[in-house]
């Protein structure tokens, strides 16, 4: 379903309010579906805590198109050696990055 599918997006990021697992493969179940609300039931595989949630929808809501980067060709290629350069000097560094700024 499109809408479960969804609202595993969001689930995603949300950790269980039990164990503070992060719910991103949690069971879901649409208990109930009307116009534009939902009630939902989430299950955390960690700890097996139910939660129930409403969500509030717009059906057929356009979606903004997605933009992509376009890339510089002027920009310069970044060579291995410089990001190896970059990486012996953050090793030992251990400073704020204003300290680093006024280093270089």
């Amino acid at each position: 379903m499109e809408l479960l599918k969804e609202i595993r997006r969001y689930t995603a990021y949300l950790p269980c309010a039990v164990c503070s697992v992060v719910l991103a493969n949690c069971d879901l179940r649409l208990l109930s579906d009307e116009p534009g609300l939902a009630t939902i039931e989430a299950v955390c595989l960690h700890c097996e805590s139910h939660f129930l949630f409403q969500v509030q929808y717009v059906e057929n809501f356009p979606r903004p198109p997605r933009i992509e980067p376009i890339p510089d060709p002027n920009a310069p290629v970044i060579e291995s050696d410089e990001i190896l350069d970059v990486h012996s000097i953050l090793k030992d560094f251990s400073g704020s990055l204003t300290e680093l700024i006024k280093k270089r």
